[in-house]
């Protein structure tokens, strides 16, 4: 089966079209024809409102002059006392 170009554009008004293909069956679909500039639903990014973008920067940098390591020393020693008491 010959690949054929996915695209053509159109010069004077930029749309693109894409160019008729056969299916499985023998069929043949029609070209279609996409307006210059249009993005499809699926590569359309969410919108983020500020307080949404604030959040996710203010999550990435953390608790500013916070020292986790010595939780993490504690929770061990914790987890150790409980696994005591249980066995």
């Amino acid at each position: 089966m010959e690949v054929a170009q996915k695209y053509k554009t159109v010069a004077e008004t930029g749309e693109k079209i894409i160019a008729s293909s056969r299916r499985p069956d023998g069929t043949l679909r029609k070209e279609i024809r996409v307006r210059a500039g249009y993005v499809p639903q699926d590569e359309v990014r969410r919108y983020e409102s500020r307080a949404q973008i604030l959040e996710k920067q203010r999550v990435a940098i953390g608790v500013v002059g916070a020292n986790f390591e010595g939780e993490e020393q504690k929770k061990k020693g914790a987890s150790k006392e409980t696994e005591e008491k249980r066995g």
